[in-house]
């Protein structure tokens, strides 16, 4: 009789759990914070992930006067993991950082100053009166890496063009190259000053598996 209870009750407790599993899933939540930034919505968003499934990190909707987004951090003071908008997150390794509670992965927006570029892939509206410093990926301090490929496009307001002053240029000539327009640089062939045509330019930058150099370093300001 009790072997046959001991079965009933055993049944009951697998029954209510994999009902319990199927009604009320478990998620995880991805919650974004603008870090000083905020949005119409306020100063952090949430997205929800179902565990067993993968998603991309969003992209930036904060805005920091003055400030430009670069991407997102574990930390609030960008000592943790990196992630980028479009980044493939999946829930199958969702404790592999180390998170402090692995049913939330918090993510706060990284700003630089919006005078600074450093080369990577996107836009940036560039806007009247500013004197932008415009690097390779290591900054002024550091040399590019190896297999970089980014593709930048700068936007001036209508009717203005775009002026491109370069300071000091260098990469390998193994087949390194900075790309504006139809020219390709490399090796100590810098682009001197260059003006767009309309009113946006668009700069390739490349680097293979081997060398690397110290890069370039360049001014950026729009004009009539």
């Amino acid at each position: 009789m009790k072997k046959i209870l001991l079965i009933i009750v055993a049944v009951m407790l697998v029954t209510t759990s994999c009902h319990k599993d199927s009604v009320n899933p478990k998620y995880i939540k991805i919650t974004y914070y603008g870090n000083g930034g905020t949005t119409n919505s306020g100063e952090s968003s949430v997205q929800q992930l179902k565990l067993g499934h993968y998603t991309n990190i969003q992209a930036n909707t904060f805005k920091l006067t003055d400030k430009r987004f670069t991407h997102w951090n574990t930390f609030q003071n960008g000592m943790g993991q990196n992630f980028n908008p479009e980044d493939y997150y999946s829930t199958y390794n969702y404790d592999y950082y180390g998170y402090q509670n692995p049913n939330e992965l918090v993510l706060y927006a990284q700003w630089t100053d919006d005078r600074i570029i450093n080369m990577f892939t996107g836009t940036i509206d560039l806007v009247s009166g500013k004197v932008y410093h415009f690097y390779d990926s290591g900054g002024p301090d550091s040399y590019y890496s190896n297999n970089e490929y980014y593709t930048l496009k700068l936007n001036a307001p209508p009717g203005k063009r775009i002026i491109i002053h370069f300071d000091s240029f260098y990469t390998c000539e193994t087949g390194d190259y900075l790309s504006i327009g139809s020219e390709y640089y490399s090796n100590n062939n810098s682009p001197g000053t260059i003006y767009s045509t309309g009113s946006s330019i668009t700069i390739l930058f490349r680097s293979n598996y081997r060398y690397v150099g110290e890069g370039w370093e360049a001014r950026i300001a729009v004009v009539d």
